[in-house]
């Protein structure tokens, strides 16, 4: 049974995307559709809906690529409702928001397609990019987040081209903003267009390719915040909810984390870099280091003190004669920055050990947390799983200008997501309102692999998918 937008896999289609007033109104009609379908139709009978698996359109996030009627009526929240009230009010409940552009969708499949340009846009060259940007226009460098982080032109936001582009750019963006695309290749900035051609982002302003040496002026200097580098492992792979046993920094790469020895230390913590406090990281070569020569492995020796941080949360000049230890990484970056005409303060980003450290989690629950953890996924994804101790925004709320729940006023944020993309967004979004933010790498993925505490909507065990 080729379903649609109606029954899928699990759930139904969103009622509300239509006319906000009639929302419950077809909301009891997918019921009474579900219904009927399950009524007339074999168990066997394969439901094949148009979308759903993750899609904006369900009405909640559901998993799978497959279905009959037999499983649905067994799994379906339309289906095992105890009645049409019931599951109306569940369904209005739990619905999460949308993307922003949705709201420009349905004038424009009314007035029907026009004439697609798909040419390359305009070159933009490094003094158009400077003027962009200056303007305050949007210029989104298209790399992955590691090339970013490594080098990229103060002020331009990263949306990577091989995640959920269209989504999340066009969530963010005002709508009719001109924007400037970054591309590493030609193909790159071809497929980008593409896509954002498909969520009525039809043409931009113009467009680069290369780096950011291709993308500055002469004597430009990229910008950049150096992540701690991700650890690998003497003597194999560490097991899946592993960390270094001295440390505590999670294990690189998710596809190798299911196998190895019981306890390990990490190369980061076994390098012998001869400058790391005795007994702090476990350096082969340790010797005491005297502040404020900071060591290259973890260096924060106090839960709450902020007088050393990780190079994750340090600026891009390191060996700043300007640099101030005794103030967070993140404030010095801002300080850095402050100057610079025309340019977005790019956040630091910080290690699952880190953020667990200055919130208050893991080793250091108990303790007085120097930073508020603020989690920007979804409201099913916060539902399923949230660290005990974090506040909830979505990034669409964020985006959208909701003010910071009570708890996140006033106080360093460490923003985290699924995987470390909406993170670094909401992160950059809050650092240009003047909030002090850095972002987590890896996301609650590595949190929970990490096995720091997870918890779900009612306290109980919660999971991170």
């Amino acid at each position: 049974m080729f379903t649609g937008g109606s029954l899928l896999i699990g759930t139904v289609g969103r009622p509300d995307l239509v006319e906000p007033r009639l929302t419950e109104q077809l909301a009891r009609a997918q019921h009474a559709s579900a219904h009927r379908l399950a009524g007339e139709l074999p168990d066997e009978a394969a439901v094949l809906p148009t979308h759903g698996f993750g899609s904006f359109c369900s009405s909640s996030q559901q998993e799978g690529d497959s279905t009959t009627i037999g499983k649905e009526k067994t799994s379906n929240e339309a289906l095992t409702a105890p009645d049409a009230d019931t599951f109306v009010a569940g369904l209005l409940a739990g619905l999460d928001d949308v993307p922003a552009y949705y709201a420009h969708m349905g004038p424009l499949n009314a007035a029907g397609p026009a004439p697609l340009d798909l040419t390359p846009p305009a070159v933009a060259d490094p003094d158009e990019i400077a003027a962009r940007l200056a303007a305050g226009e949007w210029v989104v460098d298209l790399r992955n987040r590691v090339a970013f982080a490594s080098g990229h032109v103060a002020g331009t936001y990263n949306v990577e081209a091989e995640g959920q582009l269209a989504t999340y750019l066009a969530w963010l963006i005002p709508w009719g903003k001109p924007v400037t695309l970054l591309a590493e290749t030609p193909a790159q900035l071809a497929d980008a267009q593409r896509e954002l051609a498909r969520v009525g982002i039809d043409r931009p302003a113009a467009a680069a390719v290369g780096g950011p040496a291709d993308w500055l002026r002469p004597g430009g200097t990229p910008a950049s915040f150096p992540a701690r580098p991700s650890p690998t492992w003497r003597g194999g792979t560490r097991p899946r909810g592993s960390s270094c046993s001295t440390c505590g920094a999670p294990p690189s790469g998710r596809a190798d984390r299911s196998t190895g020895p019981s306890t390990s230390r990490c190369t980061n913590c076994t390098a012998g870099c001869g400058r790391c406090p005795t007994g702090r990281c476990g350096c082969t070569a340790a010797a005491a280091c005297a502040p404020p020569s900071p060591p290259p492995c973890w260096t924060r020796p106090a839960v709450t003190s902020s007088r050393w941080t990780t190079p994750s949360t340090g600026p891009a000049r390191q060996d700043s004669p300007s640099a101030r230890p005794e103030r967070p990484a993140y404030a010095r970056m801002r300080d850095d920055m402050a100057d610079a005409p025309h340019q977005r303060y790019a956040p630091g980003r910080v290690g699952v050990p880190e953020a667990a450290a200055r919130t208050g989690h893991g080793a250091a629950a108990g303790t007085s947390a120097d930073a508020v953890l603020l989690d920007v996924r979804e409201l099913h994804e916060w539902q399923a799983g949230h660290a005990p101790r974090a506040v909830h925004l979505p990034l669409s709320a964020l985006a959208a200008g909701v003010p910071l729940p009570d708890a996140a006023q006033g106080v360093p944020l460490v923003v985290v997501c699924r995987s470390g993309n909406r993170s670094r967004q909401a992160a950059a979004l809050l650092a240009e309102r003047g909030a002090d933010a850095v972002d987590v790498t890896g996301g609650m993925r590595d949190w929970a692999d990490a096995g720091l505490p997870v918890v779900d909507a009612h306290g109980g065990d919660g999971s991170v998918s």
